[in-house]
């Protein structure tokens, strides 16, 4: 199924966003970020009313008090509000038999603010590489055992690094964000997880290191599970449209069950082309 984020509109609740998409005849979306939102479920129920499909990804259900989430987190109260949050979202995929939860990976540094708008290194504590993997493996086998039992995938999200972020800590302050942490971490996984792409993430991070984004993207092909698509220039994610030459369509996996698009962008009918273009690449045997 091709979805639609909800990404673009942080700065009203799912439900507005939602209606805004029902009334432009956008079906199928995928809830990510937001204002917090009381009563959800009944909310969740009147959409399914209307026909709408819908699937969680990362921070949503948004919580009443914010906080990062963090899965590698060394903080005890960060990896178990991260852990506890993501328990939530699968409860509640399970009670709309939703099959996948997808969440971002994690990071190798506390944030020592609640904003990832960082200016200087002492607004984080770095965690070290080996611990920073210890500590989001063991949290992804939490949730994947929990989710297992509900009969849901988990799907983790590749990290982005940008030059910005590369220069002011002088090295990657994220974990799954090029091929050799991808398939080191996932090779450690368990069965129900995989890598939903993001291209726009992967773009930027190949140009910030100076790696050939065709080769990783075909390290990493083999545990594509799901999409997230966006262009951007590669110096930043910045979400933006694509055409029928993107680059990820000479190698691309036409038989998921999850395509999301992460444009970001207030023209609808232009994110609804969006769309057509995923679909005709998906129903055509040949690119």
């Amino acid at each position: 199924m091709i979805y639609l984020s909800t990404g673009h509109f942080q700065k009203q609740n799912f439900y507005k966003t939602a209606l805004l998409y029902a009334k432009n005849n956008i079906s199928n979306i995928e809830f990510s970020g937001g204002k917090f939102t009381k009563n959800i479920n009944i909310k969740l129920k009147k959409l399914k009313k209307k026909q709408i499909s819908f699937i969680f990804h990362n921070y949503f259900p948004v919580p009443k008090k914010s906080f990062i989430i963090n899965l590698a987190s060394s903080t005890d109260k960060i990896h178990k509000l991260s852990v506890n949050h993501f328990k939530k979202v699968i409860d509640i995929s399970s009670l709309y038999k939703i099959k996948y939860v997808s969440m971002h990976a994690g990071f190798k540094v506390n944030f020592l603010k609640n904003s990832f708008k960082i200016n200087h290194i002492n607004e984080v504590n770095i965690i070290d590489n080996d611990k920073a993997e210890k500590n989001f493996l063991k949290s992804i086998r939490i949730i994947s055992k929990y989710a297992k039992k509900k009969n849901i995938r988990i799907l983790i999200e590749n990290n982005v690094l940008s030059k910005k972020n590369y220069l002011l800590f002088k090295s990657n302050p994220f974990l799954f964000s090029e091929s050799k942490s991808i398939n080191k971490i996932m090779k450690d996984l368990p069965k129900n997880v995989g890598l939903i792409l993001d291209t726009g993430h992967l773009k930027v991070t190949c140009k910030t290191l100076g790696l050939n984004l065709s080769e990783e993207y075909k390290k990493v092909f083999k545990h594509i599970k799901a999409y997230h698509l966006s262009d951007n220039n590669g110096l930043a994610d910045t979400n933006n449209l694509f055409t029928k030459n993107a680059w990820w369509f000479k190698k691309f996996k036409k038989k998921l069950d999850y395509y999301t698009i992460e444009v970001y962008d207030d023209d609808l009918s232009k994110l609804k082309k969006q769309v057509s273009i995923v679909e005709k690449k998906i129903n055509t045997k040949k690119f």
